[in-house]
């Protein structure tokens, strides 16, 4: 029912983008932070505007690769200004008008706003940002009714859950004792069955997405029966617990269970990277960069781990888009010091 989160970048990055050869019409690949301000502006279109003139500085003032950034630009602005959608947290765009590439994802994460001209496009930032957005699936309940948000790289998405309509035939009885008692035995008997239908739905939910994580928010009386509800496969990918009010709108959603639930992306990378550093310590993985380059070529490479920070950029690109070619499961990591102590790359093989 669950996909891992380390596969999600080879589904994120279309297969043009990874197997792009140079010609003299450069790439355009645009990162936008497209968060709102506190002034309510997208002020990322500012940085935007100025990085692209930088990089238009850097080209001749004629010929096939100046009119083509040219067009890129103002097409890159003009999309910015007038269609890019306002629920997003992140953009990236590529573009190259001189061979046609126009593409764009939107993301449900934010990513710092950067701007790369060159000959092929600039991978790092989206695979980066990809890995980062766990597909999650929040459960936003109170004993009467339940929200479905899924949260994923692409934003926020919100389906009906379960409502319990009949509840206003519980009635309270004023005469104490044995009546009270069978009140609050109703009452007890109707969380029960209601936490079991939103089990129920975020079962279904589970077996009809490709999800990586569950968050389970609202009023504790309900989302603890959820919670033992669950059967054990969904129950241990459980990522959050929160309070949240019901009428809490997505943006307060996401910004209370993307912190946890990427802490738990961030976890499970580390995980996975010191598996690979065992390898490495008994000679059963690669830290060579060159033995390494070679075996991702030729597909031998099963996991691949590197820190960015620890090479030059064409380095990791290179070293990217060979993973993704063949399919291994790359990890993207920063600061782990044992991966930097060993140059910041461990492959293991298939």
């Amino acid at each position: 029912q669950f996909s891992s989160s380390l596969s999600v970048i080879n589904m994120a990055i279309p297969e043009t983008l990874i197997h792009w050869e140079p010609t003299e019409h450069p790439v355009i690949s645009c990162y936008v932070d497209w968060r709102v301000s506190g002034r309510g502006l997208h002020e990322a279109q500012t940085i935007v505007r100025k990085e692209l003139h930088t990089a238009q500085a850097q080209l001749a003032e004629r010929g096939a690769a100046r009119e083509s950034f040219d067009a890129d630009s103002d097409r890159i602005l003009n999309y910015l200004e007038n269609d890019a959608d306002r629920t997003a947290r992140g953009i990236a765009v590529y573009a190259c008008h001189g061979r046609n590439l126009w593409w764009i994802v939107t993301l449900g994460v934010p990513l710092p706003t950067q701007i790369h001209s060159g000959a092929r496009p600039r991978l790092l930032p989206l695979a980066e940002a990809t890995q980062e957005a766990v597909r999650t699936l929040v459960a936003l309940v109170d004993t009467n009714e339940a929200r479905l948000i899924r949260l994923d790289r692409g934003g926020t998405h919100e389906a009906p859950g379960p409502h319990r309509d009949h509840w206003k035939n519980v009635h309270h009885s004023n005469l104490g004792g044995w009546s009270q008692a069978n009140y609050q035995r109703s009452v007890d008997t109707m969380i029960d069955r209601f936490a079991r239908d939103v089990a129920e739905a975020i079962g279904d939910h589970a077996a009809a997405e490709h999800l990586d994580r569950i968050a389970l928010a609202g009023d504790p009386v309900i989302t603890a029966p959820v919670l033992s509800a669950l059967n054990p496969q969904l129950r241990d990918r459980v990522a959050a617990i929160e309070q949240i009010d019901i009428r809490a709108s997505l943006d307060e959603v996401t910004e209370h269970i993307w912190p946890q639930v990427r802490g738990n992306a961030e976890r499970d990378r580390d995980t996975e990277v010191q598996r690979l550093l065992d390898l490495a310590g008994a000679e059963r993985a690669l830290t060579d960069p060159t033995l390494v380059r070679e075996q991702l070529e030729a597909g031998r490479v099963d996991s691949l781990a590197l820190d960015p920070r620890e090479m030059d950029d064409e380095a990791a690109e290179l070293l990217i888009r060979e993973a993704l070619t063949h399919r291994s499961r790359l990890i993207i990591t920063r600061g782990n010091q044992p991966l930097a102590d060993l140059g910041g790359l461990v492959a293991s093989l298939r």
